[in-house]
């Protein structure tokens, strides 16, 4: 074979290498071209779909988050009206019972002032009584006069003492039912 021959044959080889036209080095280099961009596509699919999952996944957390800080919200609210109702139901014990106290000592001021007052009533009748009786003896006999004063001297200092004894009954109550 010649040499002509062989550049016929290595033609005909590139030719039939080329197979539409194109070499294997021309589709090498076109391969090549591609293959950065394809690359930079699917690493971007990639990652597109990796910060997709994890928004989905903060998603879910956040929403776990609301779920559980609407839960604690919930529960300080009961939790807050659990307690103004007990304050409220214990306020209203303890008006309750100053109520009672007060309306107790308004009844024992009463009943030991009509005491009083009837004590007052009947020493004053009493001390009346005497005068009028002393006054008509007096008139009546002038004989007993001197017995006269001196029982009314004796009268008054039982009356003396009685007041005595009566004011010393009422600071008694009254320190009895602090109101001294």
């Amino acid at each position: 074979m010649t040499d002509q021959d062989d550049i016929v044959t290595t033609t005909i080889s590139r030719q039939r290498r080329r197979g539409c036209g194109i070499t294997f080095d021309k589709a090498l280099q076109i391969f090549s071209s591609l293959l950065i961009p394809l690359l930079l596509s699917v690493f971007t699919i990639v990652i597109a779909v990796y910060q997709q999952k994890v928004a989905n996944d903060n998603r879910i957390a956040d929403s776990a988050i609301v779920r559980e800080q609407k839960r604690q919200d919930q529960n300080a609210s009961e939790a807050q009206r659990n307690f103004d109702r007990i304050l409220r139901d214990l306020q209203r014990k303890t008006d309750q019972q100053a109520f009672k106290l007060q309306r107790e000592q308004d009844r024992n001021i009463t009943i030991l002032q009509r005491e009083t007052d009837s004590i007052s009533n009947t020493a004053q009748r009493k001390q009346k009584l005497n005068l009028t009786e002393t006054n008509f003896f007096v008139n009546q006999q002038q004989k007993q006069q001197d017995l006269m004063v001196a029982d009314n001297i004796k009268q008054e200092q039982i009356l003396g003492r009685s007041n005595i004894l009566l004011r010393t009954f009422i600071v008694h109550i009254q320190i009895e039912y602090g109101q001294g």
